[in-house]
This record gives C-alpha cells, sequence and structure tokens, in this order.
C-alpha cells in the first residue's frame, strides 16, 4: 500500500486575495457566518479558525502524534486534507465577486494562474514538497472554479473514483521500485503527481463550499449532513473491507488508513473536515474573540506552516523524553500563536504570503 509522507502535504492553502463583500458571503442560508472588520477586513474568521486548526494540527502530528493514539487518529491524515479542502474554499471565495447587480462573477483565473506559478516554484526553491503539489492543484482549479457549485462537487466524487485510484496505483509502483531507474527530478514528479492526485478530492470539495459561500447560499446544516454521510459511507466500507479478504490491490483501494491517498481516506477524511467546517462556521460571533489567536495562525499559514519547521528544529534538543516531545509541541505552538497575533496586529499579510501575492500581481501585469 502506497503512503503519502505527513511530514511532506500538509502545506496550507496559499491563497490570500481579498475576500468577497460582506453582501457575498451572510444571510440566513449562510447562518450565523461573519466578517472580522478589524486587522483584514473582509475575512471570514471561521475560515481563518479551520485553518489555524490545521497548521496547529500539523505541529501535533510532528511532535507527539506518535506518542498519543488520540492525537494519532484525530490529526495524523485529517490535518492534510483540512489544508487543501480549506484552500479549494479560499479559491472559491477569491474567485468570485459579487456585482453591483447582486449577480456573482467568477473572475479567478486571471490570478489563479500566476499564483499557482509562484507557489511551485518557492516549492522549488525551499524543496517543501506539498507546494509544488498545490501549485498543479491551483492551476486545476483555475481551469473549472467556473462551474456551478453542483458540478464541481460532482467532480469531487469523480475525483475520488477516477484520479484518486489512479494516484494510488501510481504510488504503490513508486513504493516497489518502478521509477528508482528516473533522475531525482523524475521521481519528485511521480511525487507530486500521487499527492495531487489524491487531494484534488478534498481541494474541488473546499471550491464548491467556496462557491456557495460566495453566493450566500451555503446552509450549514446542510454541509454538516453532507459531511457525516462522506465519513460514514467510508468508513463504514473501510471496516466491511477488513474483515474480508479482497486481495491486495482491493484491499488498498478500500483501505481508510491514514496517509494511504486511497479513495476511501480521501471521501471519509474529507467528510470529517467538512463536518469540522461546518462547526466551525456555526459558531457565533460571540465566540471570535477567543478564537482570534487560531484564527490569526489560519490568516498566515504559510508562514506559520514554515516556521514551525524552524521552531521544532530549535527544540529538538528537549525531545529526549515523551514529557520533553509535549513541551516542545505546547511551546511550537505557543511560538506560532504570538508571532502571528504580533505580526497580524501591524500587517494585513506574512512575509510568504505576501510574496505569492506580489510575485502573482507583477506576473499578472498588476
Amino acid at each position: 500500500m502506497t503512503h503519502i509522507p505527513h511530514s511532506t502535504v500538509s502545506v496550507p492553502g496559499a491563497v490570500d486575495a481579498a475576500r468577497p463583500s460582506e453582501r457575498a458571503v451572510s444571510g440566513p442560508a449562510v447562518g450565523p457566518v461573519r466578517l472580522r472588520p478589524p486587522g483584514g477586513a473582509g475575512r471570514i474568521v471561521a475560515i481563518d479558525v479551520v485553518r489555524g486548526l490545521a497548521v496547529l494540527g500539523m505541529v501535533a502530528v510532528h511532535t507527539v502524534g506518535a506518542l498519543s493514539p488520540v492525537v494519532d487518529a484525530v490529526v495524523v491524515g485529517h490535518t492534510s486534507v483540512l489544508f487543501f479542502l480549506v484552500a479549494g474554499v479560499t479559491v472559491g471565495l477569491t474567485a468570485s465577486r459579487r456585482r453591483a447587480d447582486g449577480a456573482v462573477e467568477v473572475t479567478g483565473r486571471a490570478l489563479l494562474v500566476p499564483r499557482a506559478v509562484v507557489v511551485f516554484a518557492l516549492g522549488v526553491v525551499t524543496i517543501v514538497t506539498i507546494l509544488p503539489v498545490h501549485g498543479l492543484l491551483l492551476l486545476v482549479l483555475a481551469a473549472v472554479v467556473d462551474l456551478r457549485p453542483r458540478t464541481l462537487a460532482i467532480s469531487a466524487v469523480a475525483a475520488a473514483a477516477v484520479t484518486a485510484p489512479l494516484g494510488l496505483l501510481l504510488g504503490t509502483a513508486r513504493d516497489a521500485g518502478t521509477f528508482d531507474v528516473l533522475t531525482s527530478l523524475a521521481q519528485g514528479t511521480v511525487d507530486v503527481l500521487v499527492q495531487a492526485a489524491a487531494y484534488l478530492v478534498a481541494s474541488l470539495a473546499g471550491a464548491a463550499v467556496g462557491r456557495l459561500l460566495a453566493q450566500g447560499a451555503l446552509r450549514v446544516g446542510v454541509l454538516a449532513v453532507v459531511g457525516a454521510s462522506c465519513a460514514a459511507a467510508a468508513y463504514g466500507v473501510a471496516l466491511l473491507a477488513s474483515v474480508v479478504d479482497l486481495g491486495p490491490l482491493a484491499s488498498s483501494l478500500l483501505s481508510a488508513e491514514a496517509h494511504s491517498g486511497s479513495p476511501v481516506e480521501m471521501i471519509g477524511s474529507t467528510g470529517l473536515c467538512l463536518l469540522l467546517l461546518a462547526a466551525v462556521l456555526a459558531l457565533p460571533s460571540s465566540t471570535h474573540r477567543l478564537l482570534e489567536p487560531v484564527a490569526a495562525v489560519g490568516a498566515l499559514a504559510l508562514t506559520m506552516y514554515l516556521l514551525h519547521f524552524v521552531v521544532v528544529l530549535a527544540l529538538l534538543p528537549l525531545a529526549t523524553t515523551e514529557a520533553g516531545q509535549f513541551a516542545v509541541f505546547a511551546a511550537s505552538a505557543s511560538v506560532l500563536v504570538v508571532v502571528a497575533l504580533l505580526v497580524r496586529r501591524r500587517f494585513r499579510r506574512g512575509p510568504l504570503e505576501w510574496l505569492v501575492a506580489t510575485g502573482a500581481r507583477r506576473l499578472a501585469g498588476g
């Protein structure tokens, strides 16, 4: 069975552009979704909170995930899916604009393509494998973001049925050494394709949610039901498959093991992430002040993600015991929260978010 290493698949969506107007994302169909005026007008707090949870979840994976069965079950694998889901939501939001007559106009391709190129190049420079994956998925979203939300949702199901199995088979061949004769660059390309094939499911599902948010048509209750149904169906199938001898290929396709990249894992994990997103969207605006530290991390997700590697490596000498590893997690998460809050009070973006946005604008001729 192929595995997608969690250390290379967990970079948040690097899209950071002005959100639609409040009219475009609020209203009775959306529920209690609100925009936060201070420190970044037009941002939807819930989206930043979910993205921040994904970043902090990856800190947990890289520090204490192997020590705690609870942490392992909650965050390992799911945080990667959550990152790409929220990236898709952000694309769906930022690629839509409500005109004066109230109609939603899709404007995404012009900025998404150069942004994808910058993200891809940043991944090559920093040797962070997931950034080229994210850049490739941005290119795919740029080609389909003008589709109706229902069509995007159907495309996510199609990706689970087609691209995820293809990625799984390609990854299995990679793990068996089939591509060992290729150059390092070619092998890296295979890794990117394997990961992109798996996470396309979450990206397309997120784009559908983002378009619905932009249209003011998202019903949080329906989103929760859809997420719970996907998770229950996928993990139910995986449970049945685990007690029946179906052979290695079928077992791989129907496995829900974290980072396997199987269709069942992608559907089930995406469902859980949709359920989490619905829960956060349903929170009353009175909780936003309490969630500001997490939202700050999410607003600067790309910068915070790369910073956490630096912090964890600096604190690594303390991680000689289980207590030391938990201390490293607590200290790393605290550093990210403090830095994010300080940066957000003074600047609209973090340094890497600014680099991506500026590079994309220049490529677009703006």
